[in-house]
């Protein structure tokens, strides 16, 4: 039985099962690690991640599976049993046919189920859907968000009979509770409660908003005010050198008002001492 669910991981065309031309590959980055580079890097990892079997193992870009067949293929080779490793690894990827591929490899849904359980001797020849997801697809060099549907199996990990260990979104925005998380269910006094909560921080938001606002209009009438105060300051020094320029004129005016006095009272002096000595 390993033997065969070691084959069915591993034993598969290298990015086989979705047709990716050369725009989609260059946008997404799609290309998927080569199985034995997949083995190397996992034999770096510590022996005790693959034979304690409550470790744990996410991929946040899962592509078809390639990381994840080979940790349960690793945890199956350490003890686990196929059931208790495919509990423990969890994978996200941005586009919906490789999440699909990836479910397939892991889950065996494929016509040859991997466990018993899965299907039994009725497998599907459709899938049935009982959630909606919003993701995010690449199309061509542009980003666009979509609603899809997320298959559901009876499988080992579900929650409500939704396979939700691999999931289709954007590795960068999920929040990574893979169908954990449930929103608690609130009684009418807890309500009320948080509707009293609200409004108390509503009224104190209203409060700070009226501070802030007085604080801003006196924060206005200051600047005013000092704007008048250095518009009269100006004012006054222009004043101030206006005046001073005025008296600088007058005293210079006086200084060669005397000056040309002093030269005329000289000529005088001439004029007489010529007049005495007979010059002229």
């Amino acid at each position: 039985m390993i033997d065969d669910v070691i084959d069915h991981l591993r034993n598969r065309d290298y990015m086989s099962g979705v047709e990716r031309d050369k725009s989609r590959v260059k946008a997404t980055g799609e290309v998927f690690t080569p199985t034995p580079l997949v083995q190397e890097m996992l034999d770096q990892l510590p022996p005790e991640v693959f034979t304690d079997p409550t470790k744990t193992f996410l991929e946040p870009s899962c592509g078809d599976g390639q990381f994840l067949s080979e940790v349960i293929i690793k945890k199956m080779e350490n003890g686990s049993t196929y059931e208790q490793a495919l509990s423990t690894v969890y994978g996200i990827d941005l586009m919906e046919d490789n999440c699909i591929e990836c479910i397939k490899r892991l889950y065996g849904v494929n016509g040859t189920p991997l466990i018993e359980p899965l299907y039994g001797n009725d497998i599907p020849s459709e899938w049935q859907y009982m959630a909606d997801v919003t993701i995010t697809e690449i199309v061509g060099d542009k980003k666009v968000k979509k609603t899809i549907k997320v298959p559901s199996v009876s499988a080992i990990f579900k929650v409500n009979g939704v396979i939700c260990n691999i999931v289709c979104g954007d590795g960068l925005t999920y929040d990574y509770s893979f169908g954990t998380y449930t929103e608690p269910v609130k009684t009418p006094e807890q309500l009320a409660k948080e509707v009293k909560q609200l409004k108390a921080e509503f009224k104190k938001m209203e409060i700070a908003l009226k501070k802030s606002d007085a604080a801003l209009k006196k924060s206005e009438r200051e600047r005013l005010k000092l704007i008048k105060a250095q518009e009269k300051a100006k004012k006054e020094f222009e004043q101030q050198r206006i005046k001073l320029g005025r008296e600088a004129l007058a005293e210079e005016k006086k200084r060669l008002k005397a000056e040309s006095k002093k030269k005329n009272v000289v000529h005088k002096c001439i004029d007489e001492v010529s007049d005495l000595f007979g010059f002229k």
